[in-house]
């Protein structure tokens, strides 16, 4: 609420509705304030006109991608602009990933599906002015702490059928309710149900898009849609 000081708000470049989602309820409870890129271009014209106090980009997007995306930006600073740590999200958990990003002029990098405690490690190193309240009041998130156990998950199962779910968990992707209230720091039914109508909706067209583009035998078009597809269920957990 109120007026964001400079320097006091997060970028994200991530082109992925779900991902948008989950990462901007992950960033809200961790206490800092984000506005939202759908892709690196768009990133690279806000870079531009404000200072952010750190810049959070997926690898992977549409005209501009992540590489792409901080390559420029550090071409920008070279001419005496300070210059802002960048944080890669990345579906890719191999060494050579690591080796990309930080060869693309990045500080550090995340891996899907994001936990919220990893997200909270790397924030507090690199933007730690940033947020608006003190680490010590987060809540606790680095262990499974209550989270997960056969009561609470059994009743968390019960709440998500009841509200319509029980056909997804059946004949879908099961979801994984320990992993993705790690990645929400959240085991609200409620919170749940929020984040799998947002998966659904986003990737109700993906099984017909993946099998026509494997009838047109369009490889870059079927790596794109998978990668999207993959980079979602992990932020879902599914």
């Amino acid at each position: 609420p109120g007026v964001v000081s400079e320097g006091a708000c997060l970028l994200l470049a991530e082109d992925n509705l779900v991902n948008q989602d989950v990462m901007s309820r992950q960033i809200d409870k961790l206490g800092y304030t984000l506005e939202i890129a759908s892709d690196g271009e768009i990133a690279l014209e806000m870079f531009k006109k404000r200072d952010y106090a750190a810049l959070i980009t997926d690898c992977h997007m549409p005209n501009l991608d992540g590489y792409g995306l901080a390559r420029c930006v550090r071409e920008i600073e070279s001419g005496g602009a300070r210059r802002i740590p960048i944080i890669a999200v990345t579906a890719n958990a191999l060494s050579s990933e690591e080796e990309h990003c930080l060869a693309a002029g990045m500080d550090d990098y995340l891996t899907k599906p994001l936990l919220l405690s990893d997200l909270e490690r790397v924030l507090s190193k690199w933007a730690p002015q940033a947020t608006a309240l003190p680490l010590s009041t987060v809540e606790s998130l680095k262990t499974k702490n209550g989270l997960g156990s056969s009561p609470r998950q059994e009743s968390v199962l019960r709440s998500l059928d009841e509200m319509g779910f029980g056909e997804m968990r059946s004949n879908f992707a099961p979801v994984d309710l320990d992993e993705l209230a790690l990645i929400l720091g959240n085991d609200d039914p409620n919170y749940f149900s929020e984040i799998l109508e947002v998966f659904l909706d986003t990737m109700a067209e993906t099984p017909d898009d993946i099998a026509r583009l494997v009838e047109a035998e369009d490889g870059a078009g079927l790596r794109d849609a998978a990668h999207a597809a993959k980079g979602a269920a992990a932020f879902a957990a599914a």
